[in-house]
């Protein structure tokens, strides 16, 4: 299978609905796809060194996908979400480029917007919470569950014609769907995507889901690439970690007392969004990795 073929099968294995009924889950859909790729490559295909290449890829690519599907974070998990960012590049840049160009002159554009949000979540059958009021723009939350471990609230919104702001939507999206798909959320207790409607919509959910997490991921990057932190806590311990495992070995964080209002008291990043010194693919990458490994030993 060629490499576009087989970007286009990590992206949509994430897709799969019957109605309103689950099927097999996407990890489950990804070992079997695997397996099938190394059987019919045992039995055609030149012998090439290419060949050998792209079998031991598959081999340790199952391997991978087998230990995370128990919860565990192999050393290539990494590489594996770097592979699926890879994959889902161009789509992903379709898609910040279609929400970009909603309109958001008003309560209804708006509204439209979060009802775009919406559809990529249902089409995987997330959890949606949704903050209506007549008078102010919708706010929705999105929630997938693992195995146990910090609770995640990653926060954005799409009250703004900003495209940091709807690329970090993208982001925050793509890189939930990498978990659910490549088994990383055995060390995770849930994670939250919030997308507000306007700034006092954002303040009444977080009010109400900061009783409910234990961590705060603040989504859209600086210009500068860099991130901002609530404290020196573990959790920036994690992201630095986490960000020499995708290949990001140079990376800014600064105090920013002016997000722990957002947090509530909770830890807190900033900076989650590609921005012109950190490409798409490794910041979903990084997004992910963090959110698997914030409840394991740095």
């Amino acid at each position: 299978m060629g490499a576009a073929a087989w970007g286009g099968f990590v992206y949509n294995a994430c897709r799969f609905t019957h109605g309103n009924t689950p099927v097999t889950h996407p990890s489950r859909q990804v070992l079997r796809q695997r397996l099938r790729q190394l059987i019919l490559m045992r039995e055609t295909g030149p012998k090439r060194p290419a060949w050998h290449l792209r079998r031991m890829q598959l081999i340790w690519g199952l391997h991978d996908a087998l230990a995370a599907l128990d919860g565990g974070l192999t050393p290539e998990f990494p590489q594996t979400l770097l592979a699926y960012g890879a994959a889902t590049h161009d789509e992903c840049e379709r898609q910040v480029a279609e929400l970009c160009a909603l309109p958001v002159a008003d309560i209804d554009e708006i509204n439209a917007r979060a009802e775009w949000i919406a559809r990529w979540g249902r089409q995987r059958n997330w959890e949606l919470t949704r903050w209506k009021d007549p008078h102010t723009a919708d706010s929705i939350a999105f929630t997938i569950l693992g195995k146990g471990g910090p609770r995640i609230v990653l926060v954005g919104n799409h009250h703004t014609g900003d495209d940091a702001a709807a690329a970090g939507i993208v982001t925050a999206l793509t890189a939930m769907a990498a978990l659910e798909e490549c088994g990383g959320l055995g060390d995770v207790g849930c994670i939250t995507l919030l997308s507000a409607g306007d700034a006092a919509g954002r303040t009444r959910a977080l009010h109400e889901l900061c009783g409910r997490h234990t961590h705060v991921l603040v989504l859209g990057a600086h210009r500068d690439g860099a991130f901002a932190a609530s404290d020196a806590d573990a959790a920036t311990v994690v992201l630095r970690a986490c960000a020499t495992a995708v290949g990001m070995h140079s990376l800014a964080i600064a105090r920013a007392a002016d997000i722990e209002p957002i947090a509530g008291g909770l830890p807190a990043l900033r900076g989650f969004g590609p921005s012109p010194k950190r490409g798409l693919a490794p910041t979903i990458a990084l997004l992910a990795l963090v959110c698997a490994r914030l409840g394991t030993p740095s």
